[in-house]
């Protein structure tokens, strides 16, 4: 018996993917600076990293993603 494949917003997926590469460079970011302090830019890269996954959980909280027109189209996964 196989699936249908499902389809999902672009942007969701494009999203999603940025938060786990924001998580994965937050951790990083945690084991350097338990080996040494962080450069100027790195905290600058890790407070960047913080603020958007701030801002994503809040628009996600709010759903404000419903009312914005999106450029990304369905994409179907398999």
């Amino acid at each position: 018996m196989s699936k249908m494949p499902q389809s999902k917003d672009g942007r969701d997926l494009w999203l999603d993917e940025t938060v786990v590469n924001a998580s994965g460079f937050l951790a990083a970011m945690q084991l350097t600076e338990r080996k040494r302090n962080l450069s100027e830019k790195e905290t600058d890269m890790r407070n960047l990293a913080l603020a958007f996954m701030y801002l994503y959980n809040v628009v996600e909280e709010q759903e404000l993603l419903n009312e914005v027109e999106s450029f990304f189209g369905n994409e179907t996964i398999h």
